[in-house]
């Protein structure tokens, strides 16, 4: 199940919305992003909106396990 939460600015006040409609055409709004699980429409319509490239899960395992430090 994909999950979005989009944290914005307004009035000097964080607020949080679930609407990835809403986001595209609030951009300069928002502070970030978190997902869970996005699905290929939102990931797509995200990277579009904002030119990122979202990891996929595979990239983000292999980012996480290579940094970490581990002393003998």
């Amino acid at each position: 199940m994909s999950e979005i939460k989009i944290f914005y600015r307004e009035d000097n006040q964080i607020y949080v919305k679930e609407d990835i409609i809403w986001a595209v055409t609030n951009a300069d709004k928002i502070l970030w992003v978190d997902m869970e699980k996005p699905d290929e429409e939102t990931k797509s319509l995200l990277e579009e909106k904002f030119n990122i490239d979202i990891r996929t899960e595979k990239e983000i395992v292999e980012i996480e396990t290579s940094s970490r430090y581990i002393e003998n």
